[in-house]
């Protein structure tokens, strides 16, 4: 699996051997397991001008990194007889272009979690900092049952601390996502009730037309189906008051026949009766 000279001695490996033992180059490896196995082997802050540094911010600014390269590919393309980037004519997109915007879209949102986990540990560790310490301290004299003890309580303080920050963060994104769903809502349903040629279509038409016009608009996209029950229940909550009115109309019309039935000698008598 080594390629050598004569003497016996190896300088490199063969190109069969990289599949065989799973070896890692910058052909087989993500850009963001390159940066987790520098950090963790055989990088050196002390080789780049930023000082106190912290892990998860390489993966924050690494994450940054990849929105720019999409940013870029979208204004800009690689042209082989200038060999340099130039600026795009039209928005016209290939689809191998569309599938690498999607792939640096992907590995932004990977860079930043891969950057919350460790912004999460951290925060923990420095949390439980004195806890743990006093536990792994060699020379501490606490018992094994004491050690065991504490551990337990380190372990169900920070179990309850991620389900703390679970629901709180499922309550925001909660908040966030009707927000935007309300948004959406309310402005096609505003479309519809200024636009005549909507309000003569069907549910369903209607809602196919708005989710298209949704997609032109700097709001959230929702598929037809969904819209069109937006403009169903508006509908029938518009006809709620006038149908309610005529409800009423219908009462007090049954309330004065009933009375004057009421006040003729026959009806009175057959009533009694």
């Amino acid at each position: 699996m080594l390629d050598g000279d004569e003497d016996g001695n190896f300088f490199r490996f063969k190109s069969e051997a990289f599949d065989e033992f799973d070896i890692r180059t910058y052909e087989n490896t993500p850009t963001i397991d390159a940066l987790i196995e520098g950090i963790e082997y055989c990088f050196d802050p002390a080789s780049i001008e930023v000082k106190d540094v912290e892990p998860y911010e390489y993966f924050a600014v690494l994450s940054l990194w990849f929105i720019a390269e999409y940013l870029e590919n979208l204004d800009t393309k690689f042209d082989l007889k200038q060999l340099k980037r130039i600026k795009r004519s039209d928005k016209k997109y290939t689809a191998e272009e569309v599938l690498q915007f999607g792939r640096k879209i992907f590995q932004a949102f990977e860079a930043i979690a891969h950057a919350e986990q460790l912004r999460s540990i951290m925060r923990v560790e420095e949390k439980y900092e004195s806890k743990i310490q006093k536990i792994l301290d060699e020379k501490s004299q606490i018992s094994k049952s004491a050690s065991e003890k504490m551990s337990e309580e380190v372990r169900r303080e920070i179990e309850e601390e991620s389900k703390k920050d679970r629901r709180e963060h499922a309550i925001k994104m909660a908040a966030l996502s009707k927000k935007s769903r309300n948004a959406s809502m309310d402005a096609s349903l505003a479309k519809w009730d200024s636009d005549p040629q909507l309000q003569a279509l069907s549910a369903a038409k209607a809602g196919a037309k708005l989710s298209t016009w949704l997609g032109t608009q700097d709001l959230e996209f929702f598929e037809p189906r969904t819209v069109a029950e937006w403009v169903s229940a508006h509908k029938k909550k518009a006809k709620q008051p006038a149908e309610f009115r005529k409800y009423i109309r219908s009462a007090k019309l049954s309330v004065r026949l009933a009375y004057k039935n009421a006040r003729t000698p026959g009806n009175a008598d057959r009533t009694l009766g």
